[in-house]
């Protein structure tokens, strides 16, 4: 399969609070997904110190829950989003889980993408509306003086103009 999946088994402090994991298994994909090459019988402290608490309470609370749960999570750590779904397996004494996960790397970045051209786009289409109320603005006051002086003609000139002057004034 494309997704990396491994087994884990959750370490637990005496308070019952996960401090690490140790991997139990791994396929190939995990490997490509994570850039920590193989990670079986490793724990993920010896492979990445300074990963993301995160983890530790997400594994921790299905071991202790026993409720899978699905994820979306930027590891800082491998400079990666990651999507995923996490379960337990065995007893509830065994600690371990089972995670099948991919790199939605590319997704998100074009995800951040189009929303930034998303807002550019909206500044853009802001900025044309401004321009547009300006420019009508603008075009409005020399029509108002071209009908009021129409307006002028008619009432001034009446008697002296002819009907199709009169309706070529109303035209305007």
């Amino acid at each position: 399969i494309d997704e990396g999946f491994c087994i884990v088994k959750v370490i637990f402090d005496n308070n019952q609070k996960p401090i690490d994991y140790v991997f139990i298994s791994a396929n190939p994909a995990f490997g490509r997904h994570t850039i920590t090459g193989d990670p079986v019988g490793k724990t993920v402290r010896e492979m990445t110190p300074g990963i993301s608490k995160y983890w530790f309470e997400l594994f921790g609370n299905i071991v202790l829950t026993g409720k899978p749960q699905r994820y979306e999570f930027f590891e800082s750590e491998h400079n990666r989003y990651y999507a995923g779904y996490c379960f337990r397996i065995g007893s509830p004494e065994a600690n371990k889980i089972a995670v099948l996960f991919t790199d939605i790397t590319e997704r998100k970045k074009a995800e951040q993408k189009m929303k930034q051209l998303n807002e550019e786009l909206m500044r853009s289409n802001t900025e044309l509306q401004d321009f547009a109320n300006i420019v009508s603005h603008d075009l409005r006051e020399p029509l108002r003086a071209v009908t009021g002086f129409m307006e002028l003609l008619k009432m001034r000139y009446s008697d002296k103009l002819d009907d199709k002057a009169k309706e070529f004034i109303d035209y305007a």
